[in-house]
């Protein structure tokens, strides 16, 4: 096996095993992360970013190398958009938890932010 198939497998088992522990967590209650409100907010949702941001950028890498740059950006976004969708509804079954259409909007922001990091660093890679 060639170095470069080893990291590719490699990724997707951390693709595999991000998403697992995605649902693991929404599969437990959450406590308060601060006992002020706004701080307890503002920590959950940049969770969720930080979260889709890592799923899209392992979805991106998962892909295999021949693929559009922009397909797999489109594929990637879409894919953490759609889990995260997916990841509210597996909520709402789990006693203390509730879905919440802001953390899609959470996710997808997340998600962009990472689809718009690969597609900087790849004009810069290419002095566009």
């Amino acid at each position: 096996m060639t170095a470069t198939k080893a990291r590719k497998y490699f990724i997707i088992f951390l693709w595999f095993s991000w998403m697992s522990i995605i649902f693991y967590l929404s599969s437990r209650a959450v406590p308060a992360a601060s006992q002020i409100n706004w701080q307890d907010f503002a920590f959950k949702k940049s969770a969720h970013v930080f979260v889709y941001f890592v799923l899209t950028i392992l979805t991106f890498f998962s892909l295999p190398t021949e693929t559009k740059i922009n397909k797999k950006l489109l594929i990637s976004f879409v894919w953490a958009t759609i889990y995260g969708v997916s990841d509210e509804v597996h909520q709402s079954f789990t006693p203390g938890r509730e879905p919440h259409i802001r953390d899609v909007m959470f996710d997808s922001l997340g998600s962009i932010i990472a689809v718009c990091l690969i597609k900087y660093s790849q004009l810069k890679t290419l002095k566009i």
